[in-house]
């Protein structure tokens, strides 16, 4: 999902604290009160990229987001936006997922990775594992999905199976970029009369 990738870049900047002042969509409202608060609202982008080598799924996506913010005083909200602008202007490098927790066992140099859920991480992907106490299954990975919530990876030595620890798995995207495609701008006020000031975003992804 792309605006998790957005959070992440965002939260590292230190544009603000997810699910306390900065919301993934237009279900999650912002509290009352003076603000600033931002939401990563997905919208449809452009269409896909296609390479002549990329025969079942385009080589990249083209996602598009709209970053609104809302705030009791306009200067607040606009400085909020102004981070938030510098912060989703990247290029050419792996931008994190959201972690999720994992269980890990091993047959041979072959790992194999549980989530509880879905990890919606594309075969041949990235991900960086982390908090196992056996310190041969943390790092970064280039992985082979086994399935909707497992996936593979190789390991050296001859770590304990299970592994222990509280691990997690931190998918990584890789982005040509990440930019605005406008300053941002004012659009009025929410139904409380708190000022709006939004920027929309473009990106160009590998597919995920």
């Amino acid at each position: 999902m792309h605006s998790e990738e957005a959070i992440t870049l965002l939260v590292a900047a230190g544009v603000g604290t997810f699910k306390t002042n900065i919301f993934g969509s237009t279900q999650e409202v912002p509290p009352s009160g003076d603000g600033p608060w931002l939401s990563v609202i997905e919208t449809g982008g452009t269409s896909p990229e296609h390479t002549h080598n990329s025969v079942t799924v385009p080589a990249y996506s083209r996602p598009g987001l709209q970053i609104v913010v809302r705030a009791s005083k306009h200067l607040t909200a606009r400085s909020m936006a102004r981070k938030a602008w510098f912060a989703l202007n990247i290029r050419n490098r792996y931008v994190n997922r959201f972690a999720q927790s994992i269980t890990i066992t091993r047959s041979g140099t072959t790992a194999t990775a549980t989530a509880a859920t879905d990890h919606e991480i594309l075969d041949g992907g990235q991900v960086v594992i982390s908090g196992a106490t056996q310190a041969e299954y943390n790092g970064t990975f280039d992985v082979t999905v086994t399935g909707a919530t497992t996936f593979t990876f190789t390991v050296t030595g001859t770590p304990a199976t299970p592994a222990t620890g509280t691990i997690v798995a931190t998918p990584q995207i890789w982005y040509k970029y990440i930019r605005p495609v406008q300053e941002p701008f004012d659009a009025g006020s929410d139904s409380t009369g708190r000022p709006w000031v939004k920027f929309n975003v473009e990106s160009n992804k590998r597919p995920s």
